[in-house]
């Protein structure tokens, strides 16, 4: 039978442009950001995340990263120039079927 042990840690991250940086406890965040964090996280939009594993942890970071304002993602040039070319093709299509003889 497999022992199966607990081990129960925080951190805390913050994210400022696209910068993201891991504080271990709150007293450990810059005096100048933690007003901004205590302010920001007593609102009703304010959440803790419980993350079981390691690559949880990495899929969070990876969705703060994709989300950062001003930040690209790979694909954003193909959905943005899909978005044009399908709206085109549909009005080309939309002109032909309206002057069809």
């Amino acid at each position: 039978m497999r022992s199966y042990r607990t081990v129960r840690t925080s951190v805390i991250l913050v994210a400022v442009g696209s910068r993201v940086e891991a504080y271990p406890s709150l007293e450990d965040v810059p005096p100048e950001l933690r007003g901004k964090l205590i302010k920001s996280t007593s609102g009703d939009d304010a959440a803790t995340i419980l993350i079981a594993d390691r690559k949880g942890r990495e899929a969070v970071l990876r969705s703060l990263r994709q989300t950062a304002p001003g930040r690209r993602t790979p694909g954003d040039w193909l959905r943005t120039w899909g978005s044009i070319l399908l709206c085109g093709a549909a009005g080309l299509a939309l002109w032909l079927l309206a002057t069809w003889r």
